[in-house]
């Protein structure tokens, strides 16, 4: 739902020179998943097994995604849906 809506209001506010990215975070080491997984390895590295660059990712590695798509640099990026997830999801959006 939320990568239409994405869609459909790059449609109505490109003309504004207005750029609408969604960013599709995965497993990040929050303060709430540390909670969630509690002291049991068993459970982090079940949630690891599922992420193929090995490691459940820090909040940075999306916060530099999210600086990244809000930058200059990123002018002409619009309508994307970029997924940040260590490459867990392997279907495509």
């Amino acid at each position: 739902g939320l990568a239409g809506y994405t869609k459909s209001l790059v449609a109505e506010l490109g003309d504004a020179n207005i750029t609408v990215n969604l960013l599709a975070p995965g497993h990040h080491l929050t303060d709430r998943s540390r909670e969630l997984l509690g002291d049991d390895p068993s459970a982090r590295d079940a949630v690891i097994a599922d992420i193929p660059l090995g490691r459940i990712g820090d909040p940075a590695d999306f916060g530099a995604i999210a600086a990244f798509v809000a930058s200059e640099q990123a002018n002409y990026i619009t309508g994307s849906v970029i997924t940040v997830d260590g490459g867990r999801t392997r279907s495509l959006l």
